[in-house]
């Protein structure tokens, strides 16, 4: 089981996207100004057994809702068993925690190829932000829905609290954005991407490394980030040091 600091910040860290209401052993997470963005709306168990009926519950409030997808997540894992009940569409994704070991950040290399790192604070990186996340898609769902998605998260990152994002340069040119996120001295990594171009070259852990000195210079003292467990990211985390502590399973109903 993950421990409670980390489950606190990753909540922290949805609020500031979204409203919640708990409701015995469930949190329920919407963002209305995005209301399909499966990431910010969503239920979370706490505790309790999850049943087939606990749902259908969860699946009759969305349809009220007037929503067409069911997201639910745990940190306590789910049967496949219960799920095999539940008749409708669903995909599943586990969401694995890691945290650095602190210990090796003194030993990881600066690439050679230097690096500029800035707060996003106006629209022009707002855009330098989706057009980096666009970089190398083919989906046109996904092409059309990251304006929508980074233009909802700009009002955080505008704001002087809550989420910093950051965009790399090399030049004038953007080659990277990351996102840090500081909850209670536990220090959060989100939303990093390098564009394909300049992968290889050692920017990546450059940013991360960025990212990760001034969250230690904030008084943090513990710095994670996730990675989809079926992606091979979560490979080149580990061997810069960080460590899986823990998972986040969900799954997603389409209505």
């Amino acid at each position: 089981m993950l421990e409670n600091k980390f489950i606190e910040c990753e909540r922290a860290y949805y609020r500031n996207f979204c409203e919640t209401t708990i409701d015995n052993s469930v949190i329920r997470f919407r963002d209305p100004l995005l209301k399909g963005m499966y990431d910010h709306n969503f239920t979370e168990v706490v505790d309790g057994k999850v049943t087939p009926e606990f749902f259908q519950t969860e699946i009759k409030i969305r349809q009220n809702e007037g929503e067409k997808f069911c997201k639910v997540q745990t940190y306590n894992g789910l049967s496949a068993d219960v799920l095999e009940k539940v008749d409708l569409p669903k995909e599943r994704e586990y969401l694995g925690f890691y945290l650095m070991d602190l210990n090796k950040l003194s030993s990881w290399k600066d690439s050679p190829e230097k690096i500029e790192v800035k707060i996003v604070k106006n629209e022009m990186q707002l855009q330098q932000i989706i057009d980096i996340e666009l970089d190398g898609e083919t989906s046109q769902e996904y092409i059309d829905f990251v304006p929508l998605k980074e233009k909802r998260r700009s009002l955080v990152y505008f704001a002087d609290e809550g989420i910093d994002a950051f965009v790399a340069y090399q030049g004038n040119e953007p080659t990277g954005h990351i996102q840090l996120f500081v909850h209670n001295k536990v220090a959060k990594i989100e939303d990093f991407k390098i564009v394909e171009s300049h992968r290889g070259k050692g920017l990546g852990t450059t940013l991360l490394k960025y990212v990760m000195d001034l969250a230690l210079s904030q008084g943090v003292d513990s710095i994670h980030l996730n990675a989809d467990e079926e992606d091979t990211a979560k490979e080149m985390y580990m061997k810069l040091g960080f460590e899986k502590i823990g998972q986040l399973e969900s799954v997603r109903f389409t209505l």
